[in-house]
């Protein structure tokens, strides 16, 4: 009895497995209807235990891919974007993301490697969000990044009236992307946890969008300063004769 003994304790084996192995037997499992060894006994469940040995190994595996994907989870508890002043500029910039970019890494290649596996299909709908929400928060984050970086080399030169009043397309654009920057340090600021964010696919969108408009007002700039440099060139010294 010892081999059916270890292999029908087995946590891992839920509901489903049960009803599998009950239709094995021949029979119907009713999860409210409670039942003993002997009653399996009864059933020939040693006649079946080649195939029972095989529906508790498969439980098991799908045990640990359920455990997996709860430890991911239990992974971000307290993992929160960090927030610093800038300047006088009266809103803030991303602090350091070396740690959830070591815990998106990780997980983004355990998850692909999960979803691969022949016995995460009862958990393959969980899995599948699980896959799409960290790949939200890498591109957030992605686009985030960029996004500030570009804000901030930007940001002085069109503080200035001048460049607004020489480049007033660009201007406007970059009004837009500001608003759109300080609106999501604003919310991160409320709201640091890390899931809470990478749920947020809307502020995904409007990075994607700041950030093609920065592309614009980049490639603006540069054409003004080219212009400005080339008639510097052609604009005579005072002290030529």
């Amino acid at each position: 009895m010892l081999p059916l003994l270890e292999e029908l304790v087995n946590e891992a084996i839920k509901d489903r497995h049960w009803a599998d192995i009950f239709t094995l037997l021949g029979t119907t499992y009713d999860p409210e209807v409670p039942f003993s060894i002997k009653d399996m006994i009864e059933i020939n469940v040693m006649g079946a235990m080649e195939k029972i040995q095989s529906i508790s190994a498969n439980a098991s595996k799908e045990f640990s891919l359920e455990k997996a994907l709860e430890k991911m989870l239990a992974d971000w508890e307290g993992v929160e974007f960090k927030c610093n002043s800038y300047k006088d500029t009266g809103t803030y910039v991303l602090g350091p993301t070396d740690d959830i970019q070591a815990i998106l890494d990780d997980q983004i290649v355990k998850i692909q490697s999960m979803r691969a596996s022949p016995f995460i299909k009862p958990f393959a709908e969980r899995s599948s969000v699980w896959e799409d929400l960290m790949q939200t928060l890498q591109d957030l984050l992605d686009n985030w990044q960029t996004c500030q970086s570009t804000w901030q080399y930007l940001e002085p030169i069109f503080g200035s009236e001048d460049i607004m009043k020489q480049m007033p397309e660009e201007g406007q654009k970059f009004l837009a992307v500001d608003q759109i920057y300080r609106d999501m340090m604003a919310k991160a600021l409320a709201s640091p946890d890390a899931l809470v964010i990478a749920r947020d696919k809307e502020q995904l969108e409007l990075l994607v969008e700041a950030n093609a408009m920065l592309d614009q007002i980049q490639k603006g700039l540069a054409a003004y300063l080219e212009v400005s440099s080339h008639l510097a060139a052609l604009t005579p010294s005072p002290n030529s004769p």
